[in-house]
């Protein structure tokens, strides 16, 4: 394969560039793991221990977050692509279960505690924030619960659809800037109704 030919195969792959496309590739797995149910006894699962698949959605989070800065950078500002992704970010953020502060405290208490217990160390940890002009206590415990219950559409989020919401935003980064990647077909599944368990 020459120079032109592997160019043509690297804007079909990758149509907007590097950082859009490995921001797909983190909603790839974000999308997997947001799908990937323990099954129908789900949400009778004690919220605080955690399942594999907890801690994996939580960190697809994270991985997404973490690319979303520079695919935005990448694309040319006030661009039709840099507007979309913007309001793709902004739909899928505003279906998580957080705050903006919140959001931006435990992004930051997350990179601070990467590693086997970053969700012990989470939990531990307490903070005051200002949200919409409130001084506001955060504890981390209480997101740590927050998340899986919301996963989990349990609670308070048990027929609200906003992990639909964000799992459609999480699609739709996918085809629109990793569009050659596979969608989960666990993704499918649940659309359709089908679960395995």
């Amino acid at each position: 394969m020459d120079r032109s030919e592997r160019q043509k195969q690297v804007n079909h792959d990758m149509p907007y560039g590097r950082a859009p496309f490995l921001l797909g590739l983190r909603a790839v797995d974000a999308l997997y793991d947001l799908c990937d149910v323990t099954g129908p006894d789900n949400q009778a699962v004690d919220l605080d221990l955690w399942t594999a698949s907890d801690l994996r959605s939580l960190q697809g989070w994270f991985n997404v977050e973490e690319k979303a800065d520079p695919a935005h950078a990448a694309l040319e500002a006030g661009s039709k692509s840099a507007y979309r992704l913007a309001e793709l970010l902004d739909k899928y953020r505003v279906a998580l279960p957080f705050s903006e502060a919140e959001r931006h405290w435990l992004l930051a208490a997350y990179d601070q505690a990467w590693g086997p217990e970053s969700i012990a160390t989470i939990r531990a940890q307490t903070a005051e924030v200002v949200s919409a002009g409130v001084r506001a206590r955060i504890v981390g415990a209480q997101l740590i619960r927050r998340w899986a219950s919301w996963r989990r559409q349990a609670d308070e989020y048990q027929d609200r659809g906003t992990v639909n919401i964000a799992q459609g935003a999480l699609l739709d980064m996918i085809t629109t800037y990793s569009p050659n990647l596979e969608v989960p077909d666990t993704y499918f599944r649940l659309r359709s109704g089908i679960t395995e368990g």
